[in-house]
């Protein structure tokens, strides 16, 4: 074999090898174009189901929430409707005398008047004041048990000891009487009324609370006493 021969094998191995290290970083690029992409393609989709699950994590949030204000304004217009139906059949059920004691012992504190105008009022109360008191007591009891949810009948259970008197006093109070009211019913002072008023809260607060949640409510909006 002569000189020109060998050069020409050399440089057709040569040109085989220069192919065959252009074909090879060829293969090395798209492999790195393709695990590139493929590597972001999944970064990508992490994201996109993370995103999803955090956007169906929070519609389910949302979806709570908005059961959750549902279901309190139910019972808001259930509570409502509740005081409703128990201010018509208390109203039914002492036949407007309730309107008219509180009418009655406004005008008696304030006093106004002759000393005559005056002794017919206190008497006009007083017999006013003594009928409710000698009869109303049970039938006030019912309507309050018939139109929240057996409350009294509750607070029973929950708190056996009660004395009747604090009890007579829970029972005027679920009826939203005022404390002038309460204190000619109980022939007691307003200030001692509002005393026992108190303690009948504190008490309520640790016996009967952890069982009825609702029970100070009592105390609040219409019933306000304390």
């Amino acid at each position: 074999m002569d000189d020109s021969e060998t050069d020409a094998l050399a440089t057709a191995l040569y040109l085989q090898r220069e192919k065959e290290y252009f074909l090879y970083k060829e293969r090395a690029r798209r492999q790195l174009y393709f695990y590139t992409g493929l590597i972001i393609f999944l970064l990508a989709l992490g994201v996109i189901l993370w995103m999803r699950q955090r956007m169906r994590y929070q519609r389910l949030q949302n979806e709570a929430l908005i059961a959750e204000a549902s279901g309190l304004r139910c019972q808001l217009e259930s509570g409502q409707g509740d005081v409703s139906r128990m201010e018509s059949k208390l109203h039914a059920l002492l036949d407007g005398r309730f309107t008219l004691i509180d009418s009655l012992c406004q005008t008696y504190y304030e006093a106004h008047g002759t000393p005559l105008e005056r002794k017919a009022i206190v008497d006009r109360v007083k017999t006013e004041i003594e009928s409710v008191r000698r009869d109303s007591l049970p039938e006030m009891e019912r309507v309050v048990n018939d139109c929240r949810a057996g409350l009294l009948t509750q607070v029973k259970k929950a708190f056996p000891e009660i004395k009747p008197d604090d009890y007579q006093l829970l029972v005027y109070i679920c009826c939203g009487l005022s404390p002038r009211t309460i204190s000619l019913l109980l022939e007691e002072s307003v200030e001692v009324i509002y005393k026992r008023n108190s303690r009948l809260k504190a008490r309520l607060k640790e016996h009967v609370e952890p069982q009825i949640p609702h029970i100070l409510s009592i105390f609040q909006g219409g019933q306000k006493i304390c």
